[in-house]
């Protein structure tokens, strides 16, 4: 009787040995459990604080870059044409400029004082002397009034000729300027060659005062350069200085 006793004690003992092993081992297990969730959530919300970071450095990146691409605005012409209007030899021939000017060439100091056209070397303008007088062009944003001779009223109206270097230099008046975004035509009067030529590449500049280069050496656009369904412009008859004989 006393050793039954002794026997069920001791599976009574080995009984809550196994349950205190069992509770031991599930305590383990949550612990592990919330260890692993614990540090899951800290590697996920390490990530987003990455990527959040590495966002926020990709936006400051992107407006620095954004900002630092519009420190500077260049002058520019956004119109630049010269045409004809009598390709034949040895008539009078009308050519017509029109330009349009971005607002910094014409407003930032220092401001837009002179325009030069130049490749004309060996072109034969027919002119006497070195000035040449700005015509009415008949267009709705006349621009001959703008420009006189060494900024004098008296020399209104006209444009200097260097024949020595091949460039017409418009000059503007004291106290004009050509305001932004307006497309301006100026008018000349010039006599053609006696002889055919082709239409030279001609060039246009832009100085301030003191000969400051606002806008260096670019090219005129030619009127056959534009698309047209005018043939006398496709084919470059209104193309400055290509001069044809006359005949059929």
């Amino acid at each position: 009787s006393s050793s039954s006793s002794s026997s069920s004690s001791s599976s009574s003992s080995s009984s809550s040995s196994s349950s205190s092993s069992s509770s031991s081992s599930s305590s383990s297990i949550s612990s592990s459990s919330s260890s692993s969730s614990s540090s899951s959530s800290s590697s996920s919300h390490s990530s987003r604080s990455s990527s959040s970071s590495s966002s926020s450095s990709s936006s400051s990146s992107h407006s620095s870059s954004s900002s630092s691409s519009f420190s500077f605005w260049n002058p520019w012409f956004t119109t630049k044409t010269l045409a004809q209007n009598s390709p034949m030899v040895s008539v009078q021939n009308l050519l017509t400029l029109s330009l349009a000017a971005n607002g910094p060439m014409v407003d930032a100091v220092p401001s837009l004082s002179e325009i030069r056209i130049g490749g004309l070397q060996g072109v034969e303008l027919g002119v006497t002397g070195s000035t040449i007088a700005l015509e009415d062009s008949g267009l709705q944003s006349i621009g001959d009034g703008l420009f006189c001779i060494d900024g004098t009223a008296t020399q209104r109206f006209n444009a200097l000729w260097n024949s020595s270097i091949g460039e017409i230099i418009f000059q503007l008046c004291t106290g004009t300027k050509l305001e932004p975004d307006t497309v301006y035509s100026i008018s000349m009067l010039v006599n053609n060659p006696s002889a055919s030529r082709a239409a030279p590449s001609l060039s246009i500049t832009a100085l301030a005062q003191g000969g400051i280069v606002l806008l260096d050496w670019v090219p005129l656009t030619k009127p056959s350069m534009t698309p047209s369904s005018a043939a006398f412009v496709s084919l470059g008859f209104a193309d400055p200085f290509f001069v044809v004989n006359t005949g059929f």
